[in-house]
C-alpha cells in the first residue's frame, strides 16, 4: 500500500526528470553528433560497459560511434559480447568508425565490424591468428626438490600437468588443439563477414602477417591509412559540415541517470542481471581478479527468490571454477531460485568446471562462440617439500596415532593406501558433479560422461554437444529470460544490473596487498616464479594451500592469443 502511494506521488516527477535529462543529452549530441570511446583494458567490467555504451548511443540520438582501439586483454567471450553489440548498432543504421595504432587479433576482430577502419601510417597489422601458450614447471620444481602430488577425476582434467610435466599429455594436447581450431575458425569467419572477404582470403592474409598499414589496406582489412585528423575528412564526407563529437563515457553516465530516474518505482517486471566474476571460494581469501563466494552471493540469491517483483534472473558467469564445496552450495541456492522464477546463465570468457557447476541447474545456458566451458571434473593434490627442505638441512619429526593423520603432510607424497583414499574422494565429488549436470541438462549421466572427464570445450562445440542451449550475448539471454517468464516481446521489461563483489575490511584499505599473508612453502614458490616473470594461477595456489579440499577448477595454464 505504501509503495503504491509513493508511486502515485513520486513517479510522475521522476519520469519528467528522466525525460528532461534525456532531452538535454539529445540536444548536446544532436542527430549529427558522434560519440567517441577509447576501448582498452581500463573499461571494466566489459560486458556491463557494452550495455551502457549501447544505451548511450541509442538514447543520445547519436549518428554513430568512433572507437579508439587501445590494448585489449579481454577474453574472447567479452570480445564476442562487444562484437554483437556493435553489430546491433550497425544494423540499426549507426555509423561505426574504428581508429587504431595497430591491429592484433582482438583489435582486428572488433574493427572488422565497423564501417570504416583507420590505422596510423607507422602501425602494423600484427594479427597472426589464434594460438595457445602453456607453461610447465615440472622440471624446475624437480630441480628444487619440490613435487606437486596431484590426482584428477577425468582423463582430460589437465590442471596439475603444469606442475608435474615438461609438456602437455596427449589428452591435453588433443583438447587444446580442438579449442584453437574452433576459436581460429570463428575469428576468421567473423573478420571475413565484416570485411566482405572470403575466409580463405582472410586466412591467407593472416599467414602473411605481420604487415604494414598500407599492405593491410591493399589486402582489404582496413580502409584508410592516416593519423587522427584523417577522421575529420571521413566524417566530412559521410556527415557533411556541422557534425559534432561527444565523449561516450559522459553520455553513458548521463543516460544511466536518466534510466535510474525513469525506473524508480516503475511497475514493469524486472529482469535482474547478476555479474559473477572470479574464482569460486568459500570466501576466506580475496583473489586479484575477483571471487564468487557463498557468503556474498547466497544472500543475494535468496533475496531474489523472495522478491515477487523479479520476473527472471540472468546470471553472467565468468569463472574458471574453484572450490567444489562452494560450487555445490551456490548450485543449491541457484536451484531453489530456479524453482521460484526463470534463471538463465550467460557464460563469459571462461565458465568452466565450478563455473559450469553453479549454472548446471539453470533453465537455459547461453555461451558466446569464444567461451571456454565444460571442464566437468575434479582435481586435488599437495605440494611435497620434504626433499627441498632436506637439501637445506631442515627435517621434521612426526608422531601420529591414526592411519590418515599424515595424508596431507607436505614432507612426503601419498603412499599407496593414501592415494587410493584420496582418489576415492575425488571420484565421489566427480560423481556428484555429473549428477548435478545430468539433472540440469535432463540427460542421463551415461550420455554426458564422454563429454565430461575434465575436457574444456569452446562455446561452438558445447552447443553441438548439448552442454549449452544457444550462442549469443546478453541480449539473447534477456530475450530467453523474457520467454521463460511468459512475457510478450513488446511488454516493457526493466533491467537491473547487480555486480557481486567481496567486501574488504576497513583496516585493509590502508595496507598494501598481501601484507597479511604468511611466508610458507607456497609463498616461496610464488616468489620463485616471480623471479622468472611467471604468474602462478590463483586456483593452483589454492590447491597447494588447501590439499584437503577437492577443486572443480579448469586448467589456467592455457593462454589463448
Amino acid at each position: 500500500m505504501l509503495r503504491t502511494l509513493l508511486a502515485l506521488l513520486l513517479r510522475p516527477p521522476l519520469v519528467g526528470l528522466s525525460w528532461l535529462v534525456t532531452g538535454w543529452l539529445r540536444w548536446r549530441v544532436g542527430a549529427r553528433g558522434m560519440l567517441e570511446l577509447r576501448l582498452d583494458n581500463q573499461l571494466k567490467p566489459p560486458h556491463l560497459a557494452a550495455f551502457e555504451v549501447e544505451r548511450a548511443c541509442r538514447e543520445s540520438g547519436a549518428r554513430g560511434l568512433i572507437l579508439e582501439l587501445g590494448p585489449i586483454g579481454w577474453g574472447w567471450g567479452a570480445l564476442d559480447e562487444w562484437r554483437l553489440m556493435l553489430l546491433r548498432l550497425r544494423q540499426d543504421g549507426l555509423l561505426l568508425i574504428a581508429k587504431a595504432d595497430g591491429l592484433d587479433n582482438r583489435q582486428l576482430f572488433l574493427a572488422s565490424v565497423c564501417d570504416r577502419v583507420v590505422v596510423s601510417p607507422p602501425a602494423e597489422m600484427s594479427a597472426v591468428g589464434v594460438s595457445a601458450h602453456s607453461t610447465f614447471f615440472g622440471v624446475a620444481l624437480e630441480r628444487l626438490g619440490l613435487r606437486f602430488d596431484v590426482e584428477a577425476a577425468g582423463a582430460y582434467k589437465s590442471f596439475g600437468e603444469a606442475f608435474t610435466r615438461r609438456g602437455p599429455s596427449p589428452a591435453s594436447r588433443e583438447a587444446t588443439v580442438a579449442l584453437v581450431d574452433d576459436l581460429h575458425e570463428h575469428v576468421v569467419a567473423s573478420v571475413a563477414e565484416g570485411r566482405r572477404l572470403h575466409p580463405s582470403q582472410v586466412q591467407a592474409i593472416l599467414d602473411q602477417a605481420p604487415m604494414g598499414a598500407q599492405a593491410a589496406k591493399d589486402a582489404g582489412l582496413i580502409d584508410e591509412v592516416g593519423y587522427d585528423d584523417a577522421l575529420d575528412k571521413i566524417l566530412d564526407d559521410l556527415l557533411g559540415d556541422g557534425y559534432g563529437r561527444a565523449d561516450a563515457g559522459w553520455a553513458a553516465w548521463l543516460s544511466g541517470w536518466a534510466r535510474t530516474f525513469g525506473e524508480i518505482l516503475a511497475p514493469e517486471p524486472r529482469v535482474v542481471v547478476l555479474h559473477l566474476e572470479g574464482g569460486i571460494t568459500m570466501g576466506e581469501e580475496t583473489q586479484s581478479r575477483g571471487r564468487i563466494a557463498p557468503p556474498e552471493l547466497v544472500p543475494v540469491l535468496r533475496a531474489l527468490r523472495d522478491d515477487d517483483r523479479v520476473a527472471a534472473v540472468v546470471m553472467c558467469v565468468n569463472s574458471p571454477g574453484g572450490s567444489a564445496l562452494a560450487s555445490d552450495l551456490i548450485w543449491r541456492e541457484v536451484e531453489l531460485l530456479h524453482r521460484a522464477r526463470p534463471v538463465i546463465a550467460l557464460f563469459g570468457d571462461v565458465s568452466a568446471s565450478g563455473g559450469y557447476y553453479i549454472a548446471a541447474g539453470c533453465d537455459d545456458i547461453i555461451a558466446t562462440p569464444g567461451t571456454l566451458t565444460g571442464s566437468i571434473g575434479v582435481v586435488g593434490g599437495k605440494l611435497v617439500t620434504g626433499r627441498a627442505l632436506g637439501g637445506l638441512g631442515v627435517y621434521t619429526s612426526v608422531y601420529s596415532r591414526s592411519q590418515g593423520a599424515e595424508l596431507y603432510d607436505s614432507e612426503r607424497p601419498f603412499d599407496e593406501q593414501e592415494r587410493a583414499r584420496f582418489r576415492a574422494r575425488l571420484s565421489a565429488t566427480y560423481a556428484l558433479f555429473l549428477e548435478r549436470v545430468s539433472a540440469g541438462r535432463r540427460r542421463p549421466v551415461e550420455q554426458l560422461e564422454p563429454y565430461a572427464q575434465g575436457r574444456v570445450w569452446s562455446g561452438v562445440s558445447a552447443l553441438r554437444l548439448g552442454l549449452v542451449d544457444g550462442l549469443g550475448g546478453i541480449a539473447q539471454a534477456i530475450e530467453r529470460a523474457r520467454f521463460r517468464a511468459g512475457l510478450r516481446p513488446t511488454e516493457p521489461l526493466r533491467r537491473i544490473d547487480v555486480v557481486v563483489r567481496p567486501p574488504r575490511p576497513f583496516y585493509a584499505r590502508f595496507l598494501p596487498e598481501g601484507i597479511l599473508g604468511r611466508a610458507d612453502a607456497v609463498q616461496q614458490l610464488i616468489e620463485l616464479a616471480a623471479l622468472v616473470g611467471v604468474r602462478l594461477p590463483e586456483a593452483a595456489l589454492r590447491i597447494l594451500r588447501a590439499p584437503d579440499e577437492p577443486m572443480a577448477v579448469m586448467a589456467e595454464d592455457i593462454e589463448l592469443r
